[in-house]
């Protein structure tokens, strides 16, 4: 149970972390685009598909972590 804990705020610390470096890159990118730099915004794009694809799997990863935790609880409450 306690491990559950942990990993749920592992989980929740990493999303925080993942959607600022989401937003962080496509900044980069929208700069890059405006100063006439298409093949590197592109490229930053990429990372930001990525970057957005690992917030995505976190964000899965987080519900069902807290899934887990509620089924573990003895009285159904996490």
């Amino acid at each position: 149970m306690n491990t559950l804990r942990n990993l749920l705020r592992i989980l929740t610390a990493g999303l925080v972390f993942w959607l600022m470096g989401l937003g962080v890159v496509l900044a980069v990118s929208s700069l890059l685009h405006s100063v006439g730099d298409a093949a590197g915004a592109a490229v930053v794009r990429y990372v930001a598909l990525g970057v957005g694809i690992f917030a995505i799997l976190d964000l899965i990863l987080l519900v069902l972590v807290l899934a887990m935790l509620h089924l573990a609880s003895p009285d159904g409450d996490a």
